[in-house]
């Protein structure tokens, strides 16, 4: 047994004129839609969702379509022949210019701009963006200050507490972003350290408080060293043999100090030629 359009509810447009077609009968029910049989003005019959015939995206049978050179789309769509001239102004006055007011002018259509703006590498310039928002903001304010919806001071959104951030309070994350947040902060942890370390180790001021145990014989003696490399003496690192050459500012105190002497670090010094 055939269903009918009666079985499903729908209002029977048996009849009815939908630009070029006609409707003629219920066809059949699709899983979304409902189609009806319509015959066209041209004589052709078609088949076609009742939701495109009321709201107006299938007139014809795609007849009008060929006419127009498929110019036309849901059958609003209209050809814009704009002068040269008239591009030359959207190219000069576009990048200050608002959209609305270009539109108004030519009588064009939002997707003709955009297309004609991407096709001619158009951008807005940032001071136009700026000036926009600044008196989108302005007009804002007055239009709450007028209606009087503008917040007094201290005024909070009614139950704005319950659903924002409070301190101490658990953040809702994934593993995902937990593992990224944990590594980040190792990374930066032991970025500081080293930085702290080598800081330290030169003998240079603190910039954190962390708390780095060095071993005061190793720190003074690293410290001497850099004392002595900035007198020109040649050291390397972990070294205790310091070479002069002519252009080292020598120091006969420190060179004529004797190996164990109480409070002072001992390098033996010898000239840049010994050097191996």
């Amino acid at each position: 047994m055939e269903s009918t359009v009666d079985d499903f509810r729908i209002r029977d447009i048996t009849g009815e004129r939908f630009g070029s077609l006609t409707a003629i009968r219920w066809d059949h029910k699709g899983k979304y839609r409902t189609y009806w049989l319509c015959r066209c003005d041209c004589g052709k019959d078609c088949i076609v969702a009742r939701q495109n015939l009321v709201s107006g995206k299938t007139q014809s049978c795609g007849h009008l379509r060929k006419e127009v050179g498929g110019r036309i789309t849901r059958g609003k769509f209209r050809a814009v022949e704009l002068t040269d001239r008239q591009k030359e102004w959207i190219l000069k006055h576009y990048i200050h210019t608002k959209n609305d007011e270009i539109k108004a002018k030519f009588g064009l259509s939002d997707g003709w701009l955009h297309r004609f703006a991407r096709a001619n590498g158009l951008y807005k310039s940032p001071q136009f963006v700026r000036k926009c928002r600044e008196d989108a903001a302005r007009a804002a304010y007055e239009s709450h200050k007028r209606n009087g919806t503008f917040p007094p001071k201290g005024y909070r959104i009614p139950n704005s507490g319950e659903a924002g951030f409070k301190p101490g309070t658990p953040r809702k994350e994934t593993k995902k972003q937990k593992a990224e947040r944990i590594a980040k902060a190792v990374a930066t942890m032991k970025d500081i350290r080293k930085k702290e370390r080598v800081r330290m180790y030169f003998g240079w001021p603190r910039r954190t408080k962390l708390v780095l145990v060095l071993d005061p014989d190793t720190h003074r003696r690293s410290c001497f060293r850099h004392n002595l490399r900035v007198r020109g003496y040649h050291v390397e690192r972990g070294e205790d043999v310091a070479y002069y050459d002519e252009n080292t500012n020598r120091s006969h105190v420190i060179e004529n100090r004797k190996p164990g002497e109480y409070g002072y670090i001992w390098f033996e010094y010898k000239p840049i030629s010994e050097r191996r």
